[in-house]
């Protein structure tokens, strides 16, 4: 397994599984930070275990060779571009062989390979280097022990390559520390240490700049398996520390792992080899504790409730992490190991906000308060009883609704104002009128009582604004202070007489309808001649 930096994501390539009976696997799967995603690509390797993979950062590509393939050890090279793979042929090269290791160094530009099991079980001491098109072998004046299930990992910050364990083919499992510095290969003496052992796996961290070892096993001199591990430990460049882990992954060898440097976590994907052999692979991740550093909400950008995203790190998968905003829960939307996106419950206010998933639990206090999802300019229903709670809506002074009936004259000015309840947020919005005077048989009651319409959505004589379309909603904002505001002025007034009803819609992601809005009261105007004589409506 492979961690890609230019695309952000874990690689992981073919193994064996338990599906009834033992198999091998040509799978290609990515890991984006919280899932993971079986790829299909038109070529692939043979199915395999017991292969490397690194990755070329210089190049972009994953480099996989050898493997056991069940009736065969393999020595060809392959390369994943995020897309595809691609054999790349090779006039020589190592020799065929499973149990090896391959790390890629930054800094030479080069992909290093050392050891391994041949088909006979011989175990090898050699060295190799890929550039991207070809094999060299390096003769070095000191080497490890020829070693089979050993480790190896590139400590960027100090340009080494540091290589632990492995079973050397006569005494077994072994427990020394060798660097490679793109020459040579040098023993590091140690005080202290893992035991020893072999199918265990090293991670460079690269933000605490340690290389992470887990489990593995211990195998006597004639290969029976002792023990297997579950204890974690770092290594500094100078000495291996033990790293307490109060619920570790079950003791385990032949699992792989990588280092996710967009996330700052170590990804371990479990094997079923170890002391529990019918146990499930499982994905565990190992890094800094959960942290939140901020939280942004992001004000009516999804249907059926507004949307914060808090950010920070160690966040894991959604199924896994739970958030709280001011004790109330909220449902994740998306989540990344930086970000998460939840829909806020409607009715939350200024309250902590806690996130806990398995890498702990973090909380932060907002500075804001959140206002209820229905965002409505007038709480409640308008009914034609007109006992609506408050009339935000305004015509030329009055608040009308259906039974409270305005009149103005012919040419007089008609403005229309409109104010905002208390602590409300502002919203783009639409004046409706409609000529003519609703009834009982034309209301239209909104669900989650973001009110009513007085007049049908498809009415055919609706003017000015046509609901449903946010690029004619209006003002870019509502009014966003309690004082009234006006929206609209007609200073000649309407021009003969009719019955005129005015209702304002408010663009709503927290109204569960099919047009998204919440309404204002209505006020309906009725516009009289001189002499008061009312005419007909049209």
């Amino acid at each position: 397994m492979a961690f890609d930096g230019d695309r952000h994501r874990v690689v992981l390539f073919g193994g064996e599984f338990t599906r009834g009976a033992l198999a091998l696997t040509d799978e290609t799967w990515e890991w984006d930070g919280s899932s993971w995603k079986e790829k299909h690509p038109d070529h692939h390797p043979a199915a395999r275990t017991g292969h490397a993979l690194a990755y070329d950062s210089t190049r972009g590509r994953v480099v996989l060779f050898g493997g056991n393939a069940g009736n065969e050890v393999l020595a060809d090279t392959w390369e994943w571009d995020g897309e595809d793979w691609r054999v790349v042929p090779t006039e020589s090269g190592p020799e065929a062989r499973t149990e090896h290791a391959l790390a890629y160094d930054s800094i030479r530009r080069r992909t290093i390979l050392f050891g391994g099991r041949t088909a006979g079980g011989r175990v090898l001491d050699d060295t190799w280097e890929w550039d991207g098109s070809t094999w060299s072998e390096r003769t070095t004046p000191s080497s490890p022990p020829a070693l089979a299930g050993h480790a190896m990992a590139f400590e960027a910050a100090r340009g080494r390559i540091v290589l632990f364990g492995g079973d050397d083919g006569i005494l077994g499992s072994r427990a020394e520390t060798w660097e490679w510095d793109g020459e040579s290969w040098w023993g590091v003496t140690t005080f202290g240490g893992p035991v020893p052992r072999e199918h265990h796996t090293l991670a460079y961290d690269d933000a605490s700049r340690v290389t992470v070892l887990f489990g593995g096993e211990w195998r006597s001199t004639f290969g029976r398996r002792i023990t297997g591990f579950d204890d974690t430990w770092e290594w500094t460049g100078s000495q291996w520390y033990r790293i307490p882990i109060e619920a570790p992954p079950p003791a385990q060898a032949w699992h792989v792992m990588a280092y996710d440097s967009r996330c700052e976590r170590t990804i371990l994907v479990g094997s079923t080899r170890g002391d529990d052999p019918a146990r499930e692979a499982e994905t565990w991740s190992f890094g800094p504790r959960l942290s939140v550093n901020t939280i942004r909400p992001d004000r009516g950008s999804e249907s059926g409730g507004d949307v914060m995203t808090i950010e920070g790190s160690g966040f894991t998968d959604a199924s896994n992490t739970s958030v709280t905003i001011g004790g109330a829960t909220a449902s994740i939307i998306d989540l990344s190991c930086r970000r998460i996106r939840v829909r806020v419950p409607p009715g939350t206010g200024v309250g902590d906000v806690d996130v806990r998933s398995p890498a702990g639990e973090a909380s932060l206090s907002s500075s804001f308060t959140f206002v209820p999802a229905e965002i409505a300019a007038r709480f409640g229903a308008v009914d034609a009883a007109g006992l609506g709670p408050e009339d935000v809506l305004l015509v030329n002074g009055g608040t009308g609704d259906l039974e409270r009936r305005l009149e103005t004259q012919i040419g007089e000015p008609l403005w229309i104002y409109m104010k905002a309840p208390e602590s409300r947020t502002a919203a783009r919005f639409a004046l409706w009128v409609w000529v003519g005077s609703p009834d009982a048989t034309t209301i239209s009651r909104l669900p989650r009582d973001a009110g009513v319409l007085v007049f049908p959505i498809d009415a055919a004589r609706t003017a000015f604004n046509n609901l449903g379309r946010p690029r004619v909603l209006g003002r870019p904002t509502a009014p966003s202070s309690p004082a009234p505001t006006e929206i609209f002025r007609q200073s000649s007034g309407v021009r003969r007489a009719m019955t005129l009803t005015f209702q304002g819609i408010i663009e709503d992601p927290g109204a569960l309808n099919a047009v998204g809005v919440s309404t204002t009261n209505a006020v309906v105007l009725r516009v009289v001649g001189l002499d008061c004589d009312t005419l007909n409506d049209p």
